[in-house]
């Protein structure tokens, strides 16, 4: 199998539709974990099977421990409630994190959990480090519980065509009540599509706080999920740089991919086994471009893959294993950082790589 150590960012659940068809050249794909998995569970999770597979790699930086019921128990309380407080908490949470030092300087050092937890108290270490993972490990499942939601709103959204909603609209006539339920339904389609680049950002700047803390030796390609992730790491590359980041390559991948767990391991395996050619020499291309000493972004052959015809290579037996007509299409656009790795804009300490280190950063992005 070819392996392209690829880190996902800042999901911290590999398990969804939309990601799935990653595995198909990302692989394999690591993340970061809130909270560590249950070792005495008895039942395999999908996640599971993909690991097991060589295919992803969870990773839970400072595991809770004996804290680690507590800690979930707090979020399936959350998850359960039927009122609005999960969208509040996620409020209170995520303005806790940007919250600006000074405004926080005369807070006590459990303020912000006891706020979250109520009359709750929490056995863990006074430490205001402490404090601040788990106010990040907060910020990150409640955004995964946010994120299921409005995909399982807009799988049920999608149900409705538009042709539908006129069909309904001509049998209501023009005696609506003020109640109307589907201009409730336009409303929260439009909020669904509507950008959120400051709670990305929040959720980003909580996987930061993590991933401070995780050790990994090896050059890693980084992955954002979306746009508003991926500008977080640009954004600062921007900043420090005056620079822009490089687009060298758009990688067609399925949109979707709706099958059995056990069935999807097994067509990514055929499907990687067909197009291990190409998928070495996109790899090999994209680690030779993030080594080269002297990056020229006005030479053509600085471009590469994206200049080859394994890109069209690719498509081609995309087409053969996932039909376009079947699947749809997304798309990974992958960007270099001219002279800094990624790991070194955020400022980050891991392990040194076995081989040659990157001298430029590789990051890519998934387009829906």
């Amino acid at each position: 199998m070819i392996s392209l150590n690829t880190l996902l960012l800042p999901d911290t659940d590999i398990c969804k539709d939309r990601l799935y068809p990653l595995l198909l050249f990302f692989s394999p794909m690591h993340f970061l974990q809130p909270v560590e998995p249950d070792p005495e569970r008895d039942q395999q999770t999908d996640c599971d099977i993909f690991m097991e597979q060589g295919l992803c790699q969870g990773h839970t930086p400072v595991p809770l421990e004996k804290s680690r019921e507590r800690f979930l128990h707090l979020v399936n309380n959350i998850r359960e409630r039927t009122d609005d407080y999960g969208a509040q908490l996620a409020s209170l949470t995520m303005a806790a994190m940007s919250a600006p030092a000074s405004a926080k300087r005369g807070e006590s050092k459990h303020e912000i959990i006891s706020s979250l937890l109520g009359s709750n108290s929490l056995a863990i270490s006074s430490s205001a480090e402490e404090i601040e993972l788990w106010q990040a490990r907060l910020v990150l499942a409640i955004a995964e519980i946010l994120e299921r939601d409005e995909d399982e709103l807009r799988h049920n959204l999608n149900m409705l065509d538009s042709q539908e909603m006129e069909m309904f609209r001509s049998i209501q006539g023009d005696d609506r009540d003020e109640d109307d339920p589907f201009a409730e339904l336009e409303q929260i389609k439009a909020r669904l599509e509507t950008r959120r680049p400051q709670a990305e950002k929040n959720r980003f700047k909580a996987w930061l706080k993590l991933m401070n803390r995780f050790q990994y030796s090896g050059n890693l390609f980084w992955l954002a999920s979306s746009q508003d992730s991926a500008d977080q790491i640009i954004n600062i590359f921007e900043k420090r740089t005056s620079g822009i980041a490089i687009p060298v390559l758009s990688l067609p991948l399925p949109a979707h991919i709706n099958i059995s767990t056990a069935y999807l391991v097994k067509q990514i395996r055929e499907f990687q086994r067909d197009a291990e050619e190409i998928h070495l020499a996109i790899k090999n291309d994209l680690e030779n471009l993030a080594r080269i000493n002297n990056y020229d972004p006005g030479s053509a052959e600085m471009l590469l893959p994206g200049a080859t015809d394994w890109v069209e290579k690719w498509e081609v037996t995309l087409e053969e294993h996932f039909p376009a007509s079947n699947h749809g299409r997304s798309a990974v656009t992958i960007s270099i950082l001219p002279d800094h790795p990624v790991a070194d804009l955020l400022s980050l300490n891991l392990l040194k790589a076995d081989g040659a280190p990157f001298k430029h950063g590789l990051l890519g992005v998934l387009k829906s």
